[in-house]
């Protein structure tokens, strides 16, 4: 029994590192992972470098060998999660559920061909979870940090089903499967009670929730024990990936602040140099005495000395012997050197993140199409369909686990089952099994097409699926239409030909 346990051990080890490259190297601890997102998020909030925030900034410009008093003159971490942020969830769907007078609007931009009671459970869940200021969250850890992890909260006491972000240095560990499901996950982070600071850690998987304080058992408020049953038979939370890599952790949205720091190194080196020229002291080599005419204040004790009272305003004015010749301390700045460079580090961003140009493209370009349009955006909407799929993904798993549980919820636990309860007196645990919580999210676009503009691509579709008759095969012909589901080929396809062996009446 040992040898079997050892062995399924040493597979299961297998299987991970074969699912997830990254733990082929050291996997780093919660509190590495802790100062890395702090340091991503500084720069987001633009006060890296800033010597009144808690990090080492001496340290890492030694380290990284930057200028040493490098600090934020160009940031685009701001700009570039900014795009995501606005563009990954596009906000109120202007879809009202029910009756005007049930106020209900449906946030979760839920794509055509939801049954309507899903609709409705969807729209309501929006509404007790706050989902338009919620959903921006959500996309601002993910696209900074480049993860982030959203609960399920089953609300016992207010009989809601809502949902909780944590901020990604709370998970201590996770287990995902084959399709980014979590199998287990733990929450660890220190508290004050009273004056006592204490360490908290939540543990969960599809059997029990487990709640811990300094390492010891210990039941939370509003709990009955310090190991409580998973009544789901799931993980009711989401890890959501910014970029997925196939490793565990995401990659966020700025993947080279390495080059960000080398920009403002060059440029806060330049900058400073270019100062210390214009104030550099002179020598003056003379046998005669140097004497201050204006601008300055002097004494010639023990020597002398001239100190003007202020470099920005004053010109200091000598007066001496014949003869004198006068001599730079430093040399000058061929500033028409340097700024070709740092203009050209700047504008590789751009290359590097076509999300940068997309706001100017489309303000520069009002009175273009938006079929001209889409074709410039295309590389930022690229990026765009990329991280949303890995959003809406986790987000319709976990609109399905609140209807789910809250489905379930009327039947075991709520009381007061008023109308915003009764919405979801359809669904249960195994709606999901039954086919019932289905639903796909529509595609966040950067612009869109007019209806003329929309006549205008289908007809020039339809030109050229009808100019391929006779050259490809009827599949074919359709996929130049524009439809390129294959299924959905067939089935216009089997439609079409069950009509062509319909009898006629003189048949």
């Amino acid at each position: 029994m040992r040898l079997m346990t050892a062995t399924r051990a040493a597979w299961n080890t297998f299987v991970r590192v074969y699912s997830d490259p990254g733990i082929v190297a050291k996997e780093r601890s919660q509190s590495d992972r802790a100062k890395d997102h702090s340091f991503l998020w500084s720069y987001y909030k633009n006060y890296a470098f800033n010597p009144d925030y808690n990090f080492d900034w001496d340290g890492y410009r030694q380290r990284h060998s930057l200028y040493q008093h490098t600090r934020l003159v160009y940031n685009p971490v701001p700009t570039i999660c900014a795009f995501y942020i606005d563009h990954v969830f596009p906000g109120v769907t202007a879809k009202t559920i029910g009756e005007a007078k049930d106020n209900l609007f449906l946030v979760t931009p839920v794509a055509e061909g939801a049954e309507d009671n899903l609709l409705a459970a969807i729209a309501q869940l929006d509404q007790w979870g706050n989902w338009l200021g919620e959903a921006t969250r959500i996309v601002k850890y993910g696209s900074v940090i480049g993860s982030v992890l959203v609960e399920v909260d089953d609300d016992l006491e207010r009989e809601k089903v809502i949902h909780r972000i944590v901020w990604p240095s709370l998970v201590k560990e996770k287990e995902l499967d084959s399709t980014g499901n979590l199998k287990s996950y733990s929450l660890e982070y220190k508290a004050f009670d009273g004056d006592k600071e204490y360490l908290y850690r939540k543990e969960v998987d599809d059997r029990e929730f487990r709640y811990f304080r300094d390492d010891r058992a210990w039941t939370p408020p509003g709990k009955r024990s310090p190991v409580e049953p998973n009544p789901y038979g799931f993980v009711p939370a989401v890890w959501i990936k910014h970029e997925d890599d196939g490793v565990t952790e995401g990659s966020p949205a700025v993947w080279n602040i390495e080059k960000v720091d080398r920009l403002n190194s060059d440029a806060c080196h330049a900058h400073d140099y270019f100062h210390k020229v214009i104030s550099s002291h002179k020598v003056i080599s003379t046998d005669s005495d140097v004497v201050p005419i204006t601008g300055a204040v002097g004494t010639t004790k023990n020597g002398g000395y001239i100190s003007p009272s202020d470099l920005r305003t004053d010109t200091m004015i000598l007066k001496t012997g014949a003869g004198a010749s006068v001599h730079d301390i430093i040399s000058t700045l061929d500033l028409g050197a340097a700024h070709p460079y740092i203009k050209d580090l700047r504008e590789s961003f751009e290359v590097d993140y076509p999300e940068l140009q997309a706001r100017t493209i489309i303000q520069n370009n009002t009175q273009t199409s938006g079929a001209a349009l889409e074709r410039m955006l295309a590389p930022s909407q690229s990026k765009l369909d990329r991280a949303s799929g890995n959003y809406n993904q986790q987000i319709i798993k976990l609109k399905q686990m609140q209807v789910a549980i809250a489905g379930w919820r009327t039947k075991n636990g709520w009381t007061r089952r008023d109308a915003q309860q009764d919405r979801f007196n359809e669904f249960g645990l195994d709606s999901y099994s039954r086919g019932e919580l289905n639903f796909g999210l529509k595609r966040s676009l950067l612009i869109e097409l007019t209806e003329m503009e929309r006549l205008e691509v289908e007809a020039k579709k339809l030109e050229n699926a009808t100019s391929s008759q006779g050259i490809f095969s009827e599949d074919k012909i359709l996929e130049n239409y524009g439809i390129s589901d294959p299924k959905e080929r067939q089935a216009i396809l089997n439609a079409r030909r069950s009509v062509d062996v319909i009898p006629t009446e003189n048949q």
